[in-house]
């Protein structure tokens, strides 16, 4: 770990995923939510079944605009769609906390962890080494799901100041469209 004269660290940067949306295959992202919505007590059979063949639909028929031209998805779940936010994140837990957290190993290391789709903020409180494995483990486990890896893409820049103090600013990637 190396720290600054102000008092901030700097971890290796821990990375899921580059292009998290063409990454989910609609059939992932399907069975992902015919889990949730198994275990949901809330919503009735047949509403789950609408709900289940509405974004089915929305999956094989829907497109999305750019600068005035229609584009349909090669691969994975339709970027910008109106559900696209949600299944995401539906698919991203039902991944990372059904299908993955049983075989990591020191979880427990991990004293916080916030998610938004796939944009993790956490505490770790192991070493460097322990972090790097963590997280090499996780994306060695997220890759059969088609969960792909690459550089580190956050919406916000955190850091601590000189009084250990969370500090924040926007990153705002060149095709963000500020939808969120």
């Amino acid at each position: 770990m190396q720290c600054h004269q102000l008092g901030w660290c700097t971890l290796p940067k821990a990375v899921l995923c580059i292009a998290l949306y063409p990454s989910i295959r609609p059939e992932l992202a399907l069975t992902a939510l015919q889990d949730a919505l198994s275990n949901d007590t809330t919503c009735n059979l047949k509403l789950k079944n609408v709900i289940h063949e509405f974004t089915d639909l929305i999956f094989s028929e829907s497109f999305v605009t750019y600068q005035g031209e229609g584009y349909v998805n090669k691969e994975g779940i339709p970027t910008g769609n109106c559900i696209s936010r949600q299944v995401a994140d539906v698919t991203m837990h039902w991944v990372v906390f059904n299908q993955i957290k049983s075989k990591m190993k020191n979880w427990s290391l991990i004293d916080l962890w916030k998610r938004f789709i796939d944009d993790i903020f956490g505490v770790w409180t192991g070493t460097v080494r322990q972090f790097a494995a963590f997280v090499e483990l996780l994306n060695n486990l997220a890759e059969p799901f088609g969960i792909r890896k690459s550089v580190n893409f956050l919406d916000l820049t955190l850091s601590l100041d000189s009084e250990n103090q969370i500090q924040y600013r926007l990153y705002r990637k060149e095709t963000d469209a500020r939808n969120y």
